[in-house]
């Protein structure tokens, strides 16, 4: 008689990370290190984080420029402030894209609330900290095949 109620498990390495976000907790990504995939979006992101932050603060003097000139009502509220936060709104949304591409969707959601930064290094934050999980994934799989790991350096000394 075939077991047909027993599953087959598999061990991806898939993995949920907890992620603190301004001392709280309750947000976390997941990821797998051992996708390659993976790891190469996540590398081609980092990247692309890098060079919109170089543009970003190229620009970021003019948009802090426009908000100080926006004028206010008597209330001193800003009567047309949107145009002026646009590129804000913009840089966000294609960061927050980017990361439910990668992570999946509602992750951005999940870790960043609703928040509209002006400073888009928090995204470089996100992805350094998974880097940090996927290096010793990387250095594992590396000395698997290459012998390089600790048992060959014992014997060298």
């Amino acid at each position: 008689m075939a077991n047909v109620n027993k599953s087959i498990h598999i061990n991806t390495g898939a993995q949920r990370i907890p992620v603190d976000v301004d001392g709280q907790g309750g947000a976390y990504i997941e990821f797998n290190a051992n996708d390659t995939l993976f790891v190469q979006r996540l590398h081609r992101f980092y990247k692309t984080i890098m060079e919109k932050v170089s543009e970003w603060e190229k620009i970021a003097p003019e948009i802090e420029a426009r908000l100080r000139e926006i004028e206010t009502d008597e209330h001193g509220m800003p009567i047309e402030i949107e145009p002026a936060l646009e590129p804000l709104y913009e840089m966000n949304t294609f960061m927050r894209d980017q990361i439910d591409l990668i992570f999946g969707k509602g992750t951005s959601k999940n870790i960043f609330g609703d928040l509209v930064t002006r400073d888009p290094s928090i995204y470089a934050q996100l992805i350094q900290g998974v880097q940090n999980y996927i290096q010793p994934v990387r250095i594992q799989k590396i000395e698997k095949y290459t012998g390089t790991g600790r048992k060959r350096h014992a014997k060298r000394k």
